[in-house]
């Protein structure tokens, strides 16, 4: 990639603007399948790209990376999937003239007080996993199912 956005020489239709935006771990060609469609009713179709580089992003290289890429874009609608929601609602937020509209795919979202309740959930999961595990192991080993639909299956016994 040579720039922050696949401008898709297949996608100028001159129409209304889209920018599609991949979740973490994924590429523009996470949206190659929604691309011709998209042509084919008249948008100009643009993907965001991933870096290449390993940096963690920030919330402010993301924004710069989305305006980057909806320039030149009269108000596009954005698309993100997954955890490109998150800028990309940032960026919706902050300049909603910019945008005709906001699409999220399963978005990833950040909850303020998810932490806490994330705390208290995992210590008393934890408690009660490690309280049952001998116990589920023990159903599991006996009923077969394990050895029929498991990783392993046929390989042995469910470990106690």
């Amino acid at each position: 990639m040579t720039g922050p956005a696949t401008d898709d020489p297949a996608a100028r239709a001159g129409g209304p603007g889209v920018l599609l935006c991949p979740g973490m771990g994924e590429g523009a060609a996470t949206w190659d399948r929604l691309v011709p469609p998209l042509t084919a009713a008249g948008y100009l179709v643009r993907r965001l790209d991933r870096p290449d580089d390993t940096r963690v992003p920030t919330l402010t290289a993301e924004l710069a990376r989305v305006d980057a890429a909806v320039t030149g874009l009269d108000r596009p609608v954005l698309v993100a999937h997954s955890a490109a929601a998150l800028p990309a609602e940032a960026y919706a937020r902050r300049h909603p003239g910019r945008l005709a509209g906001l699409v999220l795919v399963d978005p990833s979202l950040v909850d303020p007080d998810g932490a806490a309740r994330w705390r208290r959930w995992s210590a008393w999961t934890a408690g009660t996993v490690a309280a049952g595990a001998p116990v589920l192991a023990g159903a599991l080993d006996r009923s077969g199912l394990a050895r029929r639909y498991g990783p392993g299956r046929g390989v042995g016994r469910c470990a106690r």
